[in-house]
């Protein structure tokens, strides 16, 4: 799997608390960034193997957490495709996910540790709380979105929730593209006048004819800086959301 680093960016640490919806400080990219900068202690739970593995989240990659397992422990029985859940604290509240592991890169001279490249996950859980972090669309009233493939050909599929890095959408099956993970491609996102256009990654696919993509030039780090546009459509699309929820 070819995965990139995601560059750091020095600042204050990552802080709990603030609207999910107004500013998204608690996001899944955000958080998972903090972890891997902080090197925070985890504990890996194999539900299959019945075991408990020590680690530490070390690096955060374009679609892959790196988790360094401690010194003298040993990856196996873990292999590509297991099912793992992750736990962690943050600020002394305690977290966890689940994830899938992608590859497993034994210790080596240079690094002396097994480490685990798993999947970004879809949510993850905070002392109660779901970081997931995604603004409902409710109305496609004036929205429309374009894909782009490397060949040119041109993708129209359904918005189906956006954040300030990220959204997700859907193809009918038949119109499914079976988009790879990892696959980039150029977005146009329009709504009414306003008009975004950035690459974006596809993060993970879900059901079938349905992915999350990541806006590739937003930055992570202590503060999200999406381009306008997206902002601005943002913040249109979560009054429409707030507004059809009051109803």
């Amino acid at each position: 799997m070819e995965a990139r680093r995601r560059s750091r960016v020095d600042g204050s640490p990552f802080r709990l608390g603030g609207s999910a919806g107004r500013e998204l400080e608690e996001d899944v990219q955000q958080l998972l960034w903090e972890l891997c900068d902080a090197e925070r202690e985890a504990l890996i739970l194999g539900p299959a193997a019945g075991r408990v593995w020590r680690a530490r989240f070390q690096e955060l990659l374009d679609d892959a957490v790196v988790l360094a397992l401690a010194p003298g422990e040993q990856a196996a029985p873990i292999g590509p495709a297991t099912h793992l859940c992750v736990t962690f604290s943050c600020e002394s509240r305690a977290g966890v996910f689940l994830a899938s592991v992608f590859e497993v890169r034994e210790r080596s001279p240079e690094v002396p540790s097994d480490r685990l490249l798993v999947g970004i996950p879809e949510q993850v859980l905070l002392a109660g709380r779901r970081l997931s972090f995604r603004v409902p669309i409710p109305s496609r009233r004036g929205l429309e979105l374009v894909l782009r493939r490397a060949d040119g050909t041109e993708l129209r599929p359904d918005p189906l929730d956006i954040s300030l890095t990220g959204m997700g959408i859907q193809f009918e099956l038949a119109e499914d593209p079976e988009l790879a993970v990892g696959e980039q491609l150029d977005a146009r996102l329009r709504l009414f006048e306003t008009v975004a256009e950035l690459p974006v990654v596809v993060r993970r696919s879900r059901d079938r004819g349905r992915y999350g993509l990541y806006f590739a030039q937003v930055r992570l780090g202590p503060d999200i800086d999406p381009p306008e546009e997206i902002r601005a459509i943002f913040k249109a699309l979560e009054r429409r959301w707030l507004q059809a929820a009051a109803l």
